[in-house]
């Protein structure tokens, strides 16, 4: 029996359809692993951050790492790496709550819009000074042999928290005191 073109052109809408609905899911698919991936890369940073594991955390940075601070100074890989081992060398207690508050992928780069809020505990002067950080952040990785790497990281905005101690100083991230 011969199909009509009508017939012929449902059916090839149809299929058209399909394929189409098919990489919409495939594509919600990639970004809900992708989105997975992203929060389990901040939870295994966390938890090198906590054993203080330097190495672990510079070998989750991309060769060309680019820090910048909320100031707009950038640091490269270096000596972002010394930053952060001198902030574990004066502090304890250090965790991270991170929220992937949007991800923007392109290709082999994927870039998440983050609100961290960092707790520690800075030793100043033989006492420990608890220090909550409020920071949004945009990071950058790119994928690398199958996993992730960070390429850049950088504050967009310092969220200062209610200061609850009116004697307690501020401390800066270097674990220097901020004069008011």
């Amino acid at each position: 029996m011969r199909r009509s073109r009508e017939t012929c052109s449902r059916a090839a809408l149809g299929c058209l359809t399909m394929m189409v609905l098919a990489a919409l899911v495939g594509a919600c698919a990639t970004r809900t692993d992708t989105r997975k991936q992203i929060q389990e890369i901040y939870v295994h940073w966390n938890d090198l951050s906590q054993r203080r594991d330097i190495d672990g955390l510079a070998a989750m940075l991309h060769q060309d790492f680019a820090y910048t601070d909320e100031t707009g100074r950038v640091e490269a890989r270096p000596a972002f790496v010394d930053r952060v081992k001198q902030a574990l060398a004066v502090s304890r207690g250090l965790r991270y709550e991170v929220e992937v508050k949007a991800l923007h992928e392109a290709g082999d780069a994927t870039t998440a819009e983050t609100h961290y809020i960092v707790h520690m505990e800075f030793q100043q002067d033989g006492k420990w000074i608890p220090v909550t950080r409020d920071l949004d952040l945009v990071d950058t990785f790119v994928r690398h042999r199958g996993g992730w790497l960070l390429r850049s990281s950088r504050v967009v905005k310092v969220n200062e928290p209610p200061v609850a101690d009116a004697a307690e100083q501020p401390v800066a991230a270097d674990g220097a005191a901020r004069r008011r």
